[in-house]
């Protein structure tokens, strides 16, 4: 379970969340994208932010609570996240400098789903108790 859980970390926790970094730091200040490329890194740190977190949280909660049905934590896990990136989002309306954008709010639900999903495979979750 461990080297799957450390792959699984860098894959979907540690990767997308230099990507995230990279994309706000680097390549969104220097601007001159156009079109498509505009975009998606208008919209990449909500969905990279979505599968950094939720998988970080995951293979936190799933070392938190071993005895848990796995199923159910990284659901809730998973749960937990988008609401609270949706909310973040949201709550940028009010911000002073806050950026709210729909289109970060559909962007960051695909991040969290595909780092939930890909922790079935990678973590073994399964629908029966203490399966491994």
């Amino acid at each position: 379970m461990q080297l799957r859980s450390a792959v699984y970390f860098i894959l979907f926790a540690f990767l997308p969340g230099l990507g995230y970094q990279y994309v706000q730091d680097q390549l969104r200040p220097r601007g001159g994208l156009d079109g498509a490329a505009a975009y998606l890194a208008g919209v990449a740190p909500n969905f990279l932010g979505g599968v950094s977190l939720t998988a970080g949280l995951i293979v936190i909660a799933l070392n938190l609570f071993p005895k848990a049905p796995r199923m159910t934590t990284t659901v809730l896990t998973a749960l937990i996240s988008l609401m609270g990136l949706l909310g973040w989002e949201v709550l940028q309306r009010w911000m002073p400098g806050g950026t709210f954008d729909p289109a970060d709010l559909l962007w960051t639900v695909p991040g969290v789903v595909l780092s939930a999903a890909a922790a079935f495979p990678f973590l073994k979750v399964s629908r029966k108790d203490g399966e491994e």
